[in-house]
This record gives C-alpha cells, structure tokens and sequence, in this order.
C-alpha cells in the first residue's frame, strides 16, 4: 500500500509541474506585469533599457513578455533583496 500512495503522489507532482510549465508559457502584455507588481510601465521600460529587465517580444505593434521570465525576474529580485 505504501509503494502505491508514493506513486500516486509522484504523479500528483508531475502533472503540477506540467501545468505550472503550460501557465508559465503565456505571454503577458505590461498592463498584467503593472497590476501584478503596482509598478509604473515607465519605470519597467526604463529597466529594460538599462538591461535590468527582459526585453519584450515584438508582435506587430504590440510588446508581450514570457510569464516565466517575469516570475524568473522577480525572483531574481527577490534574491537579491534577500543579500543585500
């Protein structure tokens, strides 16, 4: 019975790391990165300028960004927080 629960729980944790993968893989627009951080788009332009932060995927006239780039950023930031 232990062998079989441990199995099922290695299943429960792939299928969350496939479906954190899939909701990682969007792409987001600034509005969602502003009301996500209650940051200004000026000051993320301005990072992305500086290279401080990723810079976005041109569609069109449009700018979208890789949700797991933003999460790779803030925890990047979060990192940093923690050091200083």
């Amino acid at each position: 019975m232990l062998i079989r629960k441990v199995e099922i729980e290695n299943k429960d944790d792939i299928n969350q790391e496939v479906a954190m993968k899939k909701e990682t893989n969007l792409l987001v627009d600034m509005k969602y990165i502003t009301e996500c951080t209650k940051m200004t788009d000026k000051w993320f332009y301005a990072l992305i300028k500086k290279g401080q932060f990723p810079k976005p995927i041109k569609l069109g006239r449009s700018s979208r960004w890789w949700l797991s780039d933003i999460h790779d950023w803030i925890s990047s930031q979060q990192e940093g927080a923690r050091h200083d």
